[in-house]
């Protein structure tokens, strides 16, 4: 079996799986909202998050499942640690103007 890997921004990859009539599953790990830093510098903004989740839909076939893996930074509070809301705002959405369905 010969496995070809390539590297590609998510859009064209997305547009790729469409093209080829859908998929069954997406799974990704999108850049977290400043959280980490990156070698190449990757500036993911909300807007990034909403093409993606476009994407997504378009990609997937009717009845395919997206396993997202999206977190934010934890920022020190006078009160605590309080994690970001990014995650939330994408799932919203995705929910709400994509179109996308969270299920349990």
């Amino acid at each position: 079996m010969h496995v070809e890997i390539e590297q590609r921004d998510f859009r064209e990859t997305l547009a790729r799986c469409e093209a080829m009539g859908g998929v069954d599953l997406v799974l990704t790990s999108p850049p977290y909202d400043a959280a980490r830093t990156y070698n190449n510098d990757v500036a993911f903004t909300f807007e990034d998050y909403q093409a993606l989740g476009n994407g997504i839909l378009h990609a997937l076939k009717p009845g395919g499942q997206a396993l997202v893996n999206l977190s934010g930074p934890v920022r020190d509070t006078p009160r605590g640690t309080e994690r970001s809301l990014t995650p939330w705002r994408v799932l919203l959405d995705w929910t709400d103007r994509v179109g996308l369905r969270a299920v349990d």
